[in-house]
């Protein structure tokens, strides 16, 4: 029994043996990855007060501007609509005169020609 006891003991310390390079990897591995965690989560700590500080001034931001934006969309964008308006109808207008001049400049600037003239 004291062979088989000393054999078994042989055997664990040779097992031993084998695992501890392995064991010490891994330890070595988890060190980093903790190290690694702890910068990981500072930076993370850091995204997260940069967020909630552009959060909170993009909440000061539109409180500040609400009523400026309030009165833009209740009379400034109907205004601009109404300019929109006039600079197709002035567009409009203005292609028409580039028109008549293309076609018939003499007409356009000094009128019709062919009523001549009336004797008074």
């Amino acid at each position: 029994m004291a062979d088989t006891a000393e054999a078994t003991l042989g055997d664990y310390s040779q097992l031993a043996g084998n695992v501890a390079p392995m064991v010490e990897g891994v330890a070595r591995d988890a060190s980093s990855a903790v190290a690694n965690f702890s910068a990981i989560s500072a930076d993370l700590r850091l995204a997260a007060t940069n967020i909630a500080a552009a959060a909170d001034e993009a909440k000061h931001l539109i409180a500040e501007n609400r009523d400026p934006v309030t009165s833009f969309t209740s009379t400034g964008l109907f205004e601009f609509t109404q300019l929109l308006a006039d600079m197709r109808t002035l567009v409009s207008s203005l292609t028409r005169i580039t028109n008549q001049i293309e076609r018939d400049p003499a007409q356009f600037f000094f009128g019709d020609s062919q009523q001549g003239y009336e004797v008074q």
